[in-house]
């Protein structure tokens, strides 16, 4: 480290004095005045993974990844390197070539980790970077110098890593829940159900699993109210004895209308969707103006259980939502498997024309249903829906949460996601349990029985987008 400091002593010494012999005309002062980083990027990176054999023998394999293809951004305004895009999850850090540029030529120095000293940096040398390293350059004849952080980001989960969090007390007032339905609302959680006969709401953050408290509202909640709640971006909505209405902190409603529905199956960004009691589906952009929609499919496979509508914006068209209604058949339908799924573009924009519901038929060759499960309950997960429950019902011999399903066609096919399985210590009621997402990506259980929650996601889900431009 001596000779290494000495030597970019030597190294600045001889610029300064390069610099003094070459003269110190306007057009040096112009041309050599700054200091700067202009380029920054690191080589090839290691990874060590540890497995073990049949015999329980451990073995070591080293595998590599280009760190040429993470893009660094020069933050000049702040004097912050980093990449935006993090690394993958378990590189060796510590060992690290870098290439690294000076505006003019200039001359770059590297603080050390455990004092104030600096090195010359170069570009044959591997650099520790397990934490922010401090650069800095000097330029052409020495009298500025610039110094930056210089960040290497790696994630400390891998993508697909999914993580689950249980409460560790039994929570008595969701123990008693029955017939639950869980909502997202504004970084806040509703939970709705019946308790001895009689329609419950209760709250919570986000943030706290564990914080809940009973909403006291301003109506008399039916025992229905669990079946007939959803939630817009800025409003509750309940059917409640036939009545519509609407809050904006689920605990005061006012009335909206009476409508013509039996029951309210979920929301858009622009309309309400409910059924009729003949199970046909009827919209409204206000609450209190209802129509019918088209039906392009047998109405004898509309589902009449457990019924769930998600809406989704569309990538082209900011005006456009694809929605889709999930639910199951009566149990009198004993040979079906499958859940009873429908869909429709909700095209918003000015001179669109109304789009029909269609039925998504039971086709031979699709192999991946969607399962005809007790409770069955969707939501939508980033681009994709979710779907869980209990057990089969009808022919269908799934156990009782025994996968997540995940459909990224909007609705068509369903796929077992093997990284989202529970840990073997949850346990749930097998039919009273509320299922969500919430703002953060984060998928909520709450359990009926043992008053239970639970709460997980997959890592990427989580990962926050770093700036990518500057402006002074």
């Amino acid at each position: 480290m001596k000779r290494n400091i000495l030597s970019f002593t030597l190294l600045l010494t001889t610029v300064f004095l390069l610099a003094s012999c070459l003269g110190n005309t306007e057009e040096d002062r112009a041309t050599y005045y700054d200091s700067a980083i202009t380029a920054f990027k690191i080589g090839t990176l290691n990874k060590y993974v540890t497995t073990t054999d049949s015999t329980g023998k451990a073995k070591v394999t080293k595998t590599t990844v280009d760190g040429s293809k993470y893009a660094f951004n020069i933050d000049q305004i702040n004097h912050v390197i980093y990449n935006p895009d993090s690394l993958p999850a378990g590189l060796d850090i510590k060992r690290v070539i870098a290439t690294c540029t000076a505006k003019n030529g200039g001359v770059i120095g590297i603080k050390s980790m455990k004092s104030d000293s600096i090195s010359p940096f170069s570009s044959r040398d591997s650099l520790d970077f397990s934490e922010p390293r401090t650069f800095t350059v000097y330029n052409y004849n020495g009298s500025v110098s610039t110094s930056y952080t210089v960040k290497v980001n790696m994630h400390k989960q891998t993508a697909d890593q999914f993580d689950w969090t249980t409460t560790a007390e039994r929570n008595e007032q969701i123990a008693a829940l029955t017939d639950m339905k869980l909502v997202a609302f504004q970084g806040k959680m509703i939970l709705a159900g019946k308790q001895g006969g009689e329609g419950k709401l209760y709250i919570t953050t986000e943030q706290s699993m564990t914080d809940w408290k009973e909403l006291t509202t301003n109506i008399t909640l039916a025992p229905t109210a669990s079946a007939n709640l959803v939630a817009t971006a800025d409003k509750l909505y309940l059917l409640n004895n036939d009545k519509l209405y609407a809050s904006a902190d689920g605990a005061d409603w006012q009335e909206v209308a009476t409508p013509t529905i039996a029951k309210l199956i979920g929301a858009s960004t622009t309309k309400l969707y409910g059924l009729t009691a003949a199970n046909a589906i009827r919209c409204s952009a206000d609450g209190n103006n209802w129509k019918d929609e088209t039906m392009d499919g047998n109405v004898a496979f509309m589902p009449t259980q457990n019924i769930t509508m998600v809406s989704q914006p569309t990538k082209v068209n900011e005006d456009m939502n694809y929605l889709v209604l999930v639910g199951n058949r009566a149990e009198s339908f004993a040979t079906d498997s499958t859940a009873c799924v429908w869909g429709k573009v909700e095209d918003n924009s000015a001179t669109a024309s109304a789009e029909p519901w269609s039925y998504y038929p039971i086709w031979k060759d699709n192999y991946y249903k969607a399962p005809r499960l007790a409770n069955l309950q969707i939501a939508g997960y980033g681009n994709s829906i979710i779907a869980f429950g209990g057990d089969g019902l009808g022919t269908n011999k799934a156990k009782a949460f025994s996968a997540f399903y995940v459909s990224n066609d909007k609705g068509i096919t369903w796929k077992k996601d093997k990284g989202m399985n529970l840990p073997e210590t949850f346990a749930c009621d097998k039919t009273q349990f509320a299922m969500t997402v919430d703002s953060r990506n984060f998928i909520w259980i709450v359990c009926g029985g043992n008053g239970k929650v639970w709460k997980g996601r997959h890592a990427y889900k989580g990962w926050a987008s770093e700036p990518k431009k500057f402006e002074k």
